[in-house]
């Protein structure tokens, strides 16, 4: 599975918090920077939640949602994508 967040002004540094030690970052980019994060977050909890724990229930939650209520985040499954 890959999943891409394509979001405006993203890039590979906002998958950290280095890019909001910037203090001139205007609102609105700091908003999008720490929606980068918590959707990285959220995506990676998922994932390990189902490779450690063998509970895949939230990444098919994420996966099944991604694009329709938040187009900038894309799943591309390749091959059977649950154990």
């Amino acid at each position: 599975m890959r999943v891409v967040i394509d979001r405006p002004g993203i890039e590979h540094i906002d998958f950290s918090d280095e890019s909001l030690w910037d203090t001139a970052l205007p609102d609105e980019a700091r908003a999008g920077k720490l929606a980068t994060i918590a959707d990285t977050r959220a995506w990676v909890r998922a994932f390990l939640d189902g490779a450690v724990r063998g509970d895949w229930a939230a990444l098919r939650k994420l996966a099944g949602d991604a694009g329709k209520p938040r187009p900038e985040i894309t799943v591309h499954a390749f091959g059977r994508m649950w154990p």
